[in-house]
């Protein structure tokens, strides 16, 4: 049964299969995947329990444990969705594995997976995490969430410095997140040399392709790249930030 608490549809088990039973390259893949999407929503969750360098101990510990096919053989697409599953085995190696033997420190085993930390992690646990009074899992999905869309918007951002166009982006990039895009629009497009006209165009053709860019993200975690199934997860991805 799913989750009242969570409605995100059910993701693909692919990656862990692949992990499971893959080659040393499907492993290494899927690993790299589950990382990109995942390290950051477990750190908040480790953060909730431990200092911060204990906390990235954690994370490093677990991912190396999947590394291990430790968690895989209690893994059943059957049971659930695959990020709850992510969850309750990281809280599993967190109960009885990490608090009991903390053997996996960093400089250690798990060095080599010290490429798939996330650059200023900290700062952003304190900036989005710190002081919420929500519960695990809704603050698990929320950053989950807030992962996919930086993730995005970081692929958009390199598009458009390939096409020369940086400038042109930092300057329609600001109206995403804003509750009223207009406002400030007529300075903005004075400032891009562009008529309201072109300027409302380009930043339209702006949100279309940062769409693609967050199903193209999405679609990385779920079971192929069918368009029914991407629009509810993105439905919901955007639900938890209402």
């Amino acid at each position: 049964m799913q989750s009242t608490q969570s409605n995100f549809p059910l993701t693909s088990w692919t990656l862990l299969e692949n992990l499971r039973e893959g080659s040393p390259e499907q492993s290494k893949w899927a690993l790299e995947t589950l990382c990109q999407a995942y390290w950051f929503p477990l750190y908040v969750v480790a953060r909730k329990r431990f200092l911060k360098e204990d906390a990235e101990d954690a994370v490093q510990g677990f991912f190396f444990s999947l590394l291990k096919r430790e968690a895989l053989h209690q893994a059943d697409s059957s049971r659930g969705k695959l990020r709850s599953f992510l969850l309750a085995s990281f809280e599993n190696f967190c109960n009885q594995q990490w608090e009991r033997q903390n053997t996996l420190k960093r400089g250690g085993q798990v060095a080599h997976l010290q490429l798939f930390t996330v650059h200023g992690a900290e700062t952003r646990y304190i900036q989005h995490a710190e002081a919420s009074t929500e519960d695990i899992e809704t603050l698990y999905n929320r950053e989950w969430a807030r992962t996919v869309l930086e993730a995005s918007l970081e692929s958009l951002r390199q598009e458009y410095d390939r096409r020369g166009h940086a400038s042109r982006f930092r300057l329609l990039a600001v109206h995403l997140t804003e509750t009223d895009p207009e406002l400030g629009m007529q300075a903005a497009s004075l400032s891009a040399g562009m008529t309201l006209e072109a300027y409302r165009t380009a930043l339209h053709r702006l949100r279309k392709e940062y769409r693609t860019k967050i199903e193209q993200e999405l679609a990385k975690t779920l079971d192929g790249a069918e368009p029914a199934l991407i629009r509810e997860e993105l439905h919901e991805l955007f639900r938890v930030f209402s």
